[in-house]
């Protein structure tokens, strides 16, 4: 079903669209999709005290050269480089990440797993998507069915429904989310990791995979609370979608060639060139 409208059609590479939802548009939100015959993404990824600036970012075994869009990824601690890189869970490259570190499955950290835990964006080796919460019992399963994971802090869409409009579970049999109550620890949403802000109206980051195989990277200069966010990567027909850092944290930089005509750089508004970042997410040319 469609929530709302866009000012118009999505294009291969970058868009720069408004929202209507409601009486209310969302103006200024950057959107990237990659062309899925020829390009993907995977996560950069920077361990505690090696943070740098989105620009820098490459993520491993791509050459910088094949890189044509990026954003900012998971929640991390300040925007210096010092300090924790990361939440969550990667997985790149083959190499396995937790929590600003490289780990094994037997790292202190991959213990205690649990079902509120921050949300696995996961790219499977069979070509498809989906959005998991591994256990400590089965999380060398999930990534040995992986290719990419990337840490997300709130799921927004699941199997191309809102998870903040009716009570849908994942495949765990565990209800997703509860927006009359993003505090039920009974469900997977965890309001925490994104600082309590579910509700509130901030800048977005959000990651979201299409049917078709393409990927979005969408940064919304205009404040939103996630149900909206959740109506917005519906209405951009997401069948997995989830919500990243925001606020300060929220860029985009896009390469000259991949704009549509518009400037390339740093095509969001707040000031993040400055910024250091533990996580990127990355499109590149496969």
């Amino acid at each position: 079903m469609g929530y709302g409208t866009l000012s118009s059609a999505i294009v291969n590479h970058y868009n720069k669209r408004s929202y209507t939802l409601g009486g209310t548009t969302y103006s200024g939100i950057s959107i990237f999709k990659t062309n899925p015959s020829t390009q993907t993404i995977a996560p950069a990824v920077r361990t505690d005290g090696t943070k740098q600036h989105l620009v820098d970012m490459v993520p491993p075994g791509v050459t910088s050269s094949k890189v044509i869009a990026k954003t900012n990824a998971s929640v991390m601690g300040g925007y210096y480089e010092s300090g924790q890189a990361f939440m969550g869970i990667y997985y790149v490259n083959g190499t396995l990440y937790k929590s600003g570190a490289q780990v094994t499955y037997s790292s202190t950290s991959m213990q205690n797993l649990g079902p509120r835990d921050f949300p696995c964006f996961c790219l499977r080796n069979n070509g498809t998507v989906t959005i998991k919460w591994p256990t400590t019992s089965d999380i060398k399963a999930t990534v040995e069915a992986c290719s990419v994971i990337i840490a997300a802090s709130n799921p927004l869409v699941y199997e191309g429904s809102s998870v903040f409009e009716s009570a849908i579970k994942a495949a765990d049999g565990i209800q997703i989310a509860n927006w009359s109550n993003l505090n039920d620890d009974t469900c997977h949403y965890n309001d925490k990791n994104c600082n309590y802000s579910g509700k509130s109206l901030y800048r977005r980051t959000f990651i979201g995979h299409k049917s078709d195989g393409s990927f979005l990277l969408v940064c919304s200069d205009a404040e939103m609370d996630l149900r909206v966010g959740a109506k917005l990567m519906v209405d951009l027909e997401c069948d997995f979608a989830c919500n990243l850092d925001g606020s300060s944290a929220t860029q985009m930089r896009v390469t000259s060639g991949y704009t549509n005509g518009n400037a390339a750089g740093r095509v969001t508004s707040d000031n993040g060139d400055d910024y250091f970042y533990g996580t990127a997410i990355c499109a590149y040319i496969k």
